[in-house]
């Protein structure tokens, strides 16, 4: 196996281990086996209050620029319902 590939696969396991901030569990969803992050939000409600609290880090980011998460809820704010 390639070392470089070697190396994001164990940090991908490091990451997704029992405990960690990303762990992944299996559930079941009609009779398949799906990976789902263990600590994952309820919905996308609960995720924004939670980002909210890194407000001044980057939410999103291009080749071109990058999005304060409170820049991104700011406009998020201001959109018309759909």
């Amino acid at each position: 196996m390639n070392s470089e590939v070697r190396k994001f696969d164990e940090a991908a396991a490091s990451l997704t281990a029992p405990g960690q901030p990303f762990a992944v569990e299996t559930i079941d969803i009609g009779g398949f086996e799906y990976l789902n992050y263990s600590e994952m939000p309820a919905n996308l409600g609960q995720y924004f209050l939670h980002m909210q609290r890194h407000a001044d880090r980057i939410s999103l980011s291009t080749c071109r620029s990058a999005i304060p998460m409170a820049r991104a809820t700011a406009t998020a704010r201001n959109l018309p319902p759909p």
